[in-house]
């Protein structure tokens, strides 16, 4: 019997060892992996206004004298960061003004032009309204001072561009072809255009750098 638990002591003591030995072992076999980071989210801003600065991208501002062609005269020029506000009298066939300035994108996004409304005028002679000679009146803006390229829905603008904006009324020849007037306007015809809206939204992800 005493010899028996001697044995059952020995395998006990056996049993230990090997439990602390293979604790030792995994112990030995030991590896942390750390993975450290950090994030940064920048700042994005939104910002598409008329200037009439092509350098230092001012909001607003003194639009230049117009250009003048005839004896038309511009009697109106104001423009803020989203307003251009203008008055003009044409008198003769040929007659036009034209006025320039830009829009400038300053702020991160890529812009695009989601719509832009119809550009119309109305007309009248002192208090009365003009029906004859007001549909040889032709109203434009455009980025170029010939009118060839006008302002257009998806047209883009990218962050950090600026574009020439030409704004132009020109009374065309009315004495020529089928429905040709010979007799001038008694008065000065005064030309009034309607609010036309550009409406710019984002296209695309913010841009580095703005």
């Amino acid at each position: 019997m005493e010899k028996n638990r001697g044995t059952a002591i020995a395998v006990i003591v056996a049993l230990v060892v090997s439990v602390i030995s293979l604790g030792v072992a995994f112990a030995t076999f030991s590896t942390t992996l750390n993975i450290n980071g950090s994030a940064t989210v920048q700042a994005s801003s939104w910002d598409v206004h008329f200037t009439t600065d092509s350098t230092n991208k001012t909001a607003g501002g003194t639009v230049a004298n117009p250009t003048i062609n005839g004896t038309a005269t511009s009697t109106e020029k104001t423009l803020t960061a989203t307003d251009f506000t203008w008055e003009g009298t044409l008198k003769s066939p040929g007659d036009s003004i034209q006025y320039h300035f830009y829009v400038t994108n300053q702020g991160s996004y890529n812009a695009k032009i989601s719509s832009v409304s119809p550009t119309t005028v109305s007309c009248k002679i002192g208090q009365d309204t003009e029906n004859t000679y007001c549909p040889y009146i032709d109203y434009k803006v455009s980025y170029d001072a010939d009118g060839n390229n006008e302002v257009s829905q998806n047209d883009t603008l990218v962050a950090g561009g600026i574009a020439d904006i030409y704004v132009t009324i020109t009374l065309t020849d009315y004495t020529t072809g089928n429905n040709a007037i010979n007799t001038p306007p008694s008065s000065a015809i005064d030309v009034t255009a309607n609010p036309i809206q550009i409406t710019y939204v984002q296209d695309g992800s913010a841009v580095s750098g703005h």
